[in-house]
């Protein structure tokens, strides 16, 4: 663009010129906003392309700075598709979890917990959640609520029992026990 108006003799200070960048640079970290995992480095070139537009410059040394200003920005967008994923605004495609070690995980799972009641997982999100936001003596509530269900498999009571025993001691600040439970050998093709 600068090149183009200094061509047609049109008198003007180079850094305008950048403004074609600094458009592309918020082009860019809104892509990189809207990714699942945000690119801290996309996300910041807006701050440079405000400072390229608002800082006066020599002409030569003007037009030099944009045209790596602009490659710099190619390769940040190339960078950006390519290792935060180029299908969907939330990033990858999610091919690879039709294919990872995560699918293979739920086909040997599948049968194992096939019967398994909603309340059960209902109660296993729930006792997930609390426990992760400290509320420790909820978690090892609803873990008992979920051990005493009928119908839960084994494997399911036995995570439900690890995660209430680990949630009361935090709950009442209690030493450590000398053994902890823990899953069966048994339970391995489950998991």
């Amino acid at each position: 663009m600068g090149m183009a108006l200094h061509t047609s003799n049109a008198q003007f200070e180079i850094q305008y010129a950048a403004s074609g960048g600094f458009l592309a640079s918020c082009l860019l970290a809104y892509l990189a906003w809207t990714r699942l995992h945000k690119d801290i480095v996309a996300l910041s070139t807006p701050i440079y392309g405000f400072i390229f537009l608002v800082t006066p410059i020599d002409y030569i040394g003007g037009v030099a700075l944009q045209l790596l200003y602009a490659c710099g920005l190619s390769l940040l967008t190339a960078r950006l598709f390519h290792r935060f994923g180029a299908g969907t605004p939330g990033g990858s495609s999610g091919t690879e979890l039709e294919t990872g070690p995560l699918s293979a995980y739920v086909e040997s799972t599948r049968g194992a917990f096939a019967a398994l009641d909603p309340l059960a997982g209902h109660h296993a999100a729930v006792a997930f959640i609390r426990f992760a936001e400290g509320e420790y003596r909820t978690a090892a509530e609803i873990s008992h609520a979920a051990v005493c269900h009928d119908g839960t498999p084994e494997p399911v009571i036995r995570a439900f029992s690890i995660l209430r025993q680990h949630a009361e001691l935090l709950d009442r600040n209690l030493s450590r026990p000398v053994t902890y439970l823990t899953f069966l050998p048994g339970d391995a093709p489950c998991w």
